[in-house]
């Protein structure tokens, strides 16, 4: 609030140029109407001085605030005599004392316009300081940001809050993006070549070309996970100067709310001079969010391989944890051996296992194993070769890969460490063949499901699957699945007896439950009715009856009706114990949309999932911050997935169970 006029203010601070200078005769200062910012249009009196004259000759009227100043006419200059000098004394006096009253006043004025504009001043200072602060301060935390944005170190623990999203498919060299599926816990689609570089349009050149590896080393492909709250195409330019192409790029991710997206290729350098063409294989980190890749992590091939398949470099993608993306690179080389005085050679396989990992820009290297050769003797002294041959293999658990040479040998990629092994006759130790394995499941506290077979990995007890749901040797298990808590879903089919069909849970503890029994399942499903499979987020089983198609949940309660399934993940796709998101097919107008959610089907409510899960969406963020102080102990939990590789693997996979 302003001072009050009539107040006079003579110690008011003044900026400089409005301060009195020593010079000047020691009187209030009032400066004219005119000189003071703010007032215009109003005339002020000149101020009268003691021992001057208050106004010039003549006569002269002033006004201030509209009150009329009596005339000074009459008044000498000096000091007057004589009988009126009493009458002067006074009429002096009352001029003096208006002339100090009129300077005080405008003194005043004065003053308050010169402390609001000093005031004003200050503010706009202050303003400017503020504005200043506020703007660094912005930077400041904008910097903060991107430090943080491009510091991948730590997964986010935080999940979109989106729960549907649909994929967005795109089309290169008149190739479309129409096949989708889990990488980890990523969604990626088909892998699609650009002939000229450019994934959003095709040209008639790029159409005529023809050949996949046409030497452009120009792909694309669909990207999603769940930090993000759509999909989105990531272009891979593979080569270099004097690179040609070798392979096409593959895609590896791994698990949790922001898995680590990378892609891998190989090429071969162009010969030069002497020096013959070498196969090198690389791999790239992919920014989820911007859709760029980081520099190369080279996979180191050997110095001296080559080109001409002596040797048959390749690689595949083996396992994904939370933390890292195994790759396994195979070779062949010529070992010689010497029986009996004579030296011959035979063809050896290799296999080395890598892992890539977030924010690395080198790859590290887990194990390497090669066919064994042995010269051995009989009883004569006869010497013979013995090799027994390895392979390298994925498994349906994550984190792990499978070894088999004359034992078959459970590997953690996260510490690098052997799991179990047990005997390649592990199906039925009767017999001297070996047993295959299809898929592996992993319950938690040691015990590992191997096909139809439940071993303890720290005792290495073999028990029958069939044993612990009493079941006799010849029912058969149609199907086995896992719901995200990690219980087991076991199937059985009995197609010439209705009351065979039944459905087991059981957890690490291998104590089963039934959920309802055969007869109540025989009258449900008879002749027409059948399973359709599960769903491993809200921990519900899909059927269809003779009259409906229900949901029943692990009570065994109907709990609602369904109209569209879930697609089926082979567990060779993705390990269901470390998903957070299922994978939808809705087709509308003659096209495929694929929908993923958190559970529900596509355009119902969000789920209410299951709370008791130990890799629920909590615990898995734990998992992911924690992932290092854990590594020790993660063999023995379920923390990651893998993919097929090989043809071999491809093979089994083709007779496995449904």
């Amino acid at each position: 609030m302003p001072p009050q006029p009539n107040v006079p203010m003579p110690n008011v601070g003044v900026p400089q140029p409005y301060a009195q200078q020593p010079s000047q005769p020691q009187q209030p200062y009032a400066p004219s109407v005119s000189s003071v910012p703010g007032v215009s249009g109003q005339a002020m009196p000149a101020q009268a001085v003691p021992g001057q004259s208050a106004a010039p000759q003549g006569q002269a009227t002033g006004q201030w605030g509209g009150a009329a100043v009596p005339p000074m006419s009459g008044v000498p200059n000096g000091a007057g005599n004589g009988k009126n000098n009493g009458h002067k004394r006074n009429i002096a006096a009352i001029i003096i004392a208006i002339v100090v009253v009129v300077a005080l006043v405008a003194g005043s004025v004065a003053g308050f316009f010169v402390w609001r504009n000093w005031k004003a001043g200050k503010e706009e200072t202050t303003s400017q300081t503020a504005k200043s602060k506020s703007k660094t301060k912005s930077k400041t935390k904008s910097k903060s940001k991107d430090n943080t944005k491009t510091e991948e170190s730590e997964p986010k623990s935080t999940m979109t809050k989106a729960i549907e999203v649909e994929m967005v498919g795109f089309s290169c060299d008149y190739t479309n993006s129409n096949s989708w599926n889990w990488v980890g816990g990523a969604m990626v689609s088909n892998v699609i070549h650009c002939w000229d570089g450019d994934a959003t349009a095709d040209s008639d050149s790029s159409y005529s070309s023809g050949d996949s590896l046409d030497g452009s080393g120009e792909y694309s492909f669909g990207l999603w996970t769940p930090a993000l709250d759509a999909s989105k195409e990531i272009h891979v330019s593979m080569l270099e100067s004097g690179e040609k192409e070798y392979s096409e790029p593959q895609v590896g991710a791994t698990y949790g709310n922001n898995p680590a997206v990378f892609v891998f290729y190989a090429v071969k350098t162009k010969a030069v001079g002497t020096t013959p063409e070498s196969v090198h294989l690389y791999a790239q980190e992919v920014n989820v969010e911007t859709g760029e890749l980081s520099d190369r992590i080279d996979l180191k091939t050997e110095e001296d391989n080559l080109i001409d398949y002596e040797q048959g470099y390749e690689y595949s993608i083996l396992a994904e944890s939370r933390d890292m993306v195994a790759i396994a690179k195979t070779w062949h080389s010529d070992e010689s051996y010497t029986t009996n005085g004579d030296s011959d050679t035979t063809n050896v396989d290799h296999t080395q296992v890598m892992g890539v990992t977030r924010g690395k820009d080198t790859a590290q290297v887990l194990q390497t194993f090669q066919d064994k050769i042995a010269v051995t003797a009989d009883s004569n002294g006869y010497q013979s070769m013995k090799k027994t041959d390895i392979s390298v293999n994925s498994t349906d658990v994550s984190d792990t890969y499978l070894v088999e040479d004359d034992t078959y040998h459970l590997y953690s990629v996260d510490n690098n460490k052997q799991i179990i092994s047990f005997p390649t006759n592990y199906c039925n130790p009767k017999n001297s063949w070996s047993c295959d394995v299809y898929h592996v499941w992993s319950l938690g506290d040691n015990q590992y499901v191997v096909d139809d077979q439940v071993i303890d990995s720290s005792t290495g007890k073999v028990q029958s699957l069939h044993d612990l749901l009493g079941l006799s040797k010849d029912e058969h298990i149609e199907a086995k699945d896992q719901f995200v808590d990690g219980t087991m879903y076991v199937q059985t089919d009995d197609y010439d007896n209705n009351e065979g069909r039944r459905v087991f849970l059981m957890g690490s503890d291998l104590s089963p439950t039934e959920v309802l029994d055969g007869s109540q399942w025989a009258r449900l499903l008879l002749t027409d009715g059948k399973f359709m499979g599960i769903n491993y987020l809200t921990k519900t089983i899909y059927v269809q009856t003779t009259d409906e198609q229900i949901i029943v949940n692990a009570q065994g309660e109907s709990v609602g009706n369904y109209t569209l399934l879930p697609v089926y993940d082979d567990p060779a796709d993705c390990d269901h114990t470390q998903m957070e998101w299922m994978m939808w097919n809705k087709k509308s107008d003659g096209s495929n949309s694929i929908i993923v959610t958190i559970g529900q089907a596509p355009g119902d409510p969000a789920p209410d999932l299951p709370t008791d899960s130990s890799n629920s969406a909590d615990s898995s963020d734990k998992s992911d911050s924690d992932s290092d102080s854990d590594s020790s102990s993660s063999s023995s939990k379920k923390s990651g997935s893998s993919k097929s590789s090989g043809d071999s693997k491809s093979s089994k996979s083709s007779k496995s169970e449904k």
